[in-house]
């Protein structure tokens, strides 16, 4: 299981993760419906791992 550091104060899941949403610098939408930021010193890093299987 892979976990991907979003924000200093969350860690996600990337099979729970089910889209990418472009508000305030970008938000990973959960397959619960839950919102999680993504800060800008994380963002590249956290497109490069939902891109990887």
């Amino acid at each position: 299981m892979k976990i991907i550091r979003t924000h200093q104060s969350h860690l996600v899941n990337p099979a729970f993760v089910k889209s990418w949403l472009k508000e305030d610098g970008g938000i990973l939408l959960l397959t619960s419906g839950e919102k999680i930021p993504v800060s800008k010193p994380n963002k590249e890093a956290v497109k490069l791992a939902l891109q990887q299987p």
